[in-house]
């Protein structure tokens, strides 16, 4: 089990330290005015998201977020089942503003970091777009394990509108327990 959690630490690890180097960011991406941290609290399920070397291949995805009160900070494990073995990534979220949510500093290890925004929200928080200002990374999240048709296309269609290549999506299967 631990090695397949340090595998999937490094292929982050690796995609990040490329990602926060490398990048030139779009700054026109344009991102929800308010988002309140309590109620973003929780898990999410990864219905679409662009590919990238930590999703390939991943099933019943997953995002749990829990606010560190002491040391100011969201704690996100990001898991999935690939190749039938459970694995996880821990990574911290930090905010410069506590009463606005929608733009994150995204650390899964010290001194990396990178931008992340919310970019679509529901208004009772029951899925979300989170992406990136190069247009590189992109999930659409879920409180459930599936989402209504017209609404995951709408998502899409606003996704590929941004300048998303949202034609390679990859849609996790979420039939697990």
């Amino acid at each position: 089990m631990k090695s397949g959690i340090y595998n999937f630490r490094s292929i982050c690890f690796v995609w990040l330290f490329v990602a926060s180097t490398l990048s030139c960011s779009n700054p026109d991406i344009n991102q929800v005015n308010r988002v309140s941290r309590e109620p973003f609290m929780g898990t999410w399920y990864e219905i679409a998201a662009l590919p990238t070397s930590f999703n390939k291949g991943c099933s019943c995805s997953k995002v749990d977020l829990q606010f560190d009160k002491e040391d100011d900070y969201v704690k996100m494990i990001y898991s999935c089942i690939k190749k039938e073995k459970q694995g996880a990534v821990l990574a911290k979220i930090f905010t410069s503003d506590d009463e606005n949510f929608s733009k994150w500093r995204l650390q899964y290890f010290w001194p990396f970091r990178t931008t992340l925004y919310v970019v679509a929200l529901d208004s009772n928080y029951t899925y979300a777009m989170i992406a990136g200002p190069d247009r590189d990374f992109l999930q659409i999240l879920s409180r459930s394990k599936s989402l209504d048709e017209s609404v995951l296309r709408m998502l899409v269609s606003n996704a590929d509108s941004m300048g998303f290549a949202a034609q390679t999506l990859v849609f996790p299967e979420q039939k697990c327990d």
